[in-house]
Parts: C-alpha cells; structure tokens; sequence
C-alpha cells in the first residue's frame, strides 16, 4: 500500500481510533442543525498539531487506555445523546484529535 496510504487509512485500522472518530461523528451528527465550523476547526488544527509535534520531537505514543477512555466519553455522550455548547464541545474534539495526533506519529525507520 505504501506509506501515504497506510498513514491515510491508520485512524480506520486502528480500534480506538476508529471508535473515536465514530463517536464523535454521531455525537455531532444527532442535533440538527449541524453546526460544523467550530468543532471540525478544532478536531483539524489540533490533530495536525500533534501530528507535527510527533515529527519535530521524539515524544511517546498516547497510551491506548487514554484513547479507550476518550472512545469511552464520546460513547457516553452518543449515549445520552448530550446536547452541549460550541463552546464546550470545541475543547471534547480538539482534546480527542490531539490524542489521535500524537498517537499517529510516523515511524522512525530508515527509507
């Protein structure tokens, strides 16, 4: 598959990540009107910067409890079907892309 590929689907092959995702898509998706800006801004901008911060320093991959636990608190919130302020859901999805970010951190090998 090659190496774009791979780091293109890794957040569909991987459970927590996939769960994560899944959650945070039907939480999102059960209060009409969907508003889409806030959130997706900031799942974006802070999946990115732990991926940039997984390229530029050597830090550890986010342990799987953490993204089970997230997984687990987007499940809640489905589950309950919470209807919460932009202003909170904004930091529920930056919080979960930054895990998902650092825990898709390139591998170091040599080409």
């Amino acid at each position: 598959m090659g190496e774009f590929g791979g780091g293109f689907i890794h957040p569909l092959l991987t459970p927590p990540h996939l769960l994560i995702l899944l959650g945070l898509g039907l939480w999102l998706g059960q209060h009409p009107p969907l508003r889409l800006k806030t959130p997706l801004l900031a799942f974006s901008l802070f999946s990115a910067a732990g991926l940039l911060m997984t390229a530029k320093f050597s830090l550890p991959a986010t342990g799987q409890p953490v993204l089970i636990g997230i997984a687990l608190c987007t499940g809640i919130l489905v589950a309950t079907s919470a209807r919460l302020p932009v202003w909170i859901s904004a930091p529920v999805f930056a919080t979960a892309a930054a895990a998902i970010g650092l825990d898709s951190g390139a591998d170091s090998a040599s080409s």
